[in-house]
């Protein structure tokens, strides 16, 4: 079945290149058609997705996923996951695994990657997994990794979202909020989720108390200042 929107032309071509393609260069272009030719990109993407995914990342095959995933709305779990272990297989796309699970809508794969995060042993400072992370509301699964303090740092030192998240889907409307709203959003998650000292620990971050003086009773202090318990 050919996307309603696409000729049968257009339809046969797509297919052909798609079949005949094993470069990324080639993908690259194909894509560009399908998105100038249709406005129902999920069909064709479900077959392009997994075969980009499948390429050697040294030409940045998993950036590409990741780039095409973020034009293309409500693509079935079940062709999303096999891209997400596809990437999680490669060794240099283990944090792109992570991004993809978290650009998807599906709540199973934001579970996979924030365990996929767990598992990595050094994971550097990114604003896009870090922006991620806050929009799909993982502040409180993030606990338990050693990226925690990583994200903590990019939470009180960045301004607005990140640009290219903006057409995330299911997205809390207090967490595209900027500065101090969004921070205290996610204390509060904190909070409500039993992590009091951790709630008032960024909480006087964010005012930018100094280190030495955020001991466990001052930082509890803060949390029940503020949210009333």
């Amino acid at each position: 079945n050919r996307s309603s929107d696409l000729s049968d032309a257009q339809f046969r071509l797509l297919h052909e290149l798609i079949q005949e393609s094993s470069q990324l260069h080639q993908f690259k272009a194909i894509w560009k058609l399908i998105v100038i030719w249709s406005t129902e990109t999920r069909r064709m993407a479900s077959l392009v997705l997994p075969l980009v995914a499948k390429l050697d990342d040294d030409e940045g095959s998993s950036y590409q996923v990741l780039e095409m995933r973020k034009e293309v709305h409500d693509i079935d779990l079940e062709v999303d996951k096999e891209v997400f272990f596809l990437l999680k297989d490669q060794d240099l796309a283990q944090i792109s695994a992570v991004k993809y699970g978290l650009i998807t809508i599906h709540p199973q794969l934001h579970k996979l990657s924030i365990e996929s995060l767990k598992e990595a042993q050094e994971v550097s400072s990114d604003d896009e997994l870090s922006e991620l992370l806050i929009l799909r509301s993982q502040v409180v699964s993030l606990l338990q990794s050693s990226y925690y303090d990583t994200f903590i740092e990019y939470l009180t030192t960045s301004g607005l979202p990140v640009s290219q998240l903006s057409g995330l889907q299911n997205v809390d409307p207090n967490l595209l909020k900027p500065g101090k709203e969004r921070i205290e959003w996610i204390a509060r998650q904190l909070y409500d989720a039993g992590f009091w000292a951790q709630a008032g620990s960024l909480l006087l971050k964010q005012k930018k108390t100094n280190s030495i003086v955020s001991t466990f009773n001052l930082a509890l202090s803060a949390a029940k200042k503020l949210f009333g318990k």
